[in-house]
């Protein structure tokens, strides 16, 4: 069984969009539609799967919110909703005492001391699952988080400012 682990891949070379410097860092695989950070396959197997890779800047960290998974399939407390997370920069990026927040008060997951996404990394922050392969990141709310009509999250850094946003339903950003 081979296994391919996507924490190691960066592109040798930096190409020149516009005027600052990037590469290319992947970011997982995608079998069958789903994006995922470990890609298992037989021995001289026939599986295949589409590389995903982001275009990053040379040199920092660019952290962002890039999915809020709203209506979960658990009934009543949609246990099962979360936001995704990726460091879609070259070097590591430390959100330790960083904060995602809902649009309601109350409603704030802050990241604990030591969490840090390595290039291309992706994490993903539960309403009330643990999911280790995500990075086991759970708000531990016995209700819903995110709007099923509309919302946006926020990830603000350990200052209070807002380093990304993403809104979706009627709160979708045009």
């Amino acid at each position: 069984m081979r296994c391919a682990d996507r924490r190691r891949n960066r592109s040798p070379k930096h190409g020149q969009p516009g005027t600052s410097t990037s590469c290319v860092v992947q970011c997982g695989w995608r079998p069958g539609g789903q994006i995922v950070r470990t890609f298992i396959s037989a021995e001289n197997g026939a599986n295949s799967a589409d590389i995903v890779a982001i275009f990053a800047r040379v040199g920092r960290p660019d952290v962002v919110i890039t999915t809020v998974r709203n209506r979960g399939e658990v009934k009543y407390t949609q246990a099962d909703e979360y936001v995704e997370i990726v460091n879609r920069g070259t070097v590591a990026g430390n959100i330790s005492g960083w904060t995602l927040g809902a649009d309601d008060v109350g409603q704030d997951f802050t990241f604990p001391p030591g969490t840090v996404l390595q290039p291309g990394q992706r994490i993903r922050i539960y309403t009330n699952q643990n999911h280790p392969e995500w990075d086991g990141f759970s708000y531990g709310s016995g209700r819903p988080i995110w709007n099923d009509k509309g919302d946006l999250a926020a990830l603000r850094g350990p200052d209070g400012e807002v380093v990304s946003t993403y809104g979706y339903g009627s709160k979708a950003l045009p």
